[in-house]
């Protein structure tokens, strides 16, 4: 038998908190920025984020291959899991030491060289907010 649920808003029991979830994990941070130099990625140009970033405040590209992410809400500590990518073939995408609650380090490099590389960073962090 098929089942369909519509709903407009799901609440706590008393009607305005927001939802807890119980021994679930969510994405907190979602992030997608163009480091590279002069080439536009799905329409976003040189040290741009991409429209669908969210808990993100601001960007800084520290150097070539790093960028900072602040973010809107800390996370409750720095013991977040990063799941990322980058978009040029053999490239990895690292998470920098440097990383705090509030702002999070990330390197992109050739994954043969370990050289640094401005390219297009994607990732995601999962953790509890602070």
């Amino acid at each position: 038998m098929t089942s369909v649920l519509n709903v407009d808003t799901i609440a706590a029991k008393n009607g305005t908190s927001p939802v807890a979830l119980t021994k679930q994990k969510t994405i907190l941070v979602c992030v997608g920025f163009n480091m590279h130099g002069s080439t536009t990625y799905y329409g976003a140009g040189n040290n741009t984020a991409f429209t669908e970033c969210f808990n993100t405040s601001s960007f800084t590209d520290v150097s070539t291959g790093r960028l900072e992410t602040s973010l809107t809400n800390s996370l409750a500590n720095t013991q977040f899991v990063i799941t990322g990518m980058a978009i040029s073939t053999n490239n990895n995408l690292s998470h920098e030491s440097t990383s705090t609650a509030s702002v999070i380090g990330t390197r992109g490099t050739d994954a043969d060289s370990n050289v640094a590389q401005d390219n297009v960073q994607y990732f995601h962090v999962t953790g509890s907010l602070a």
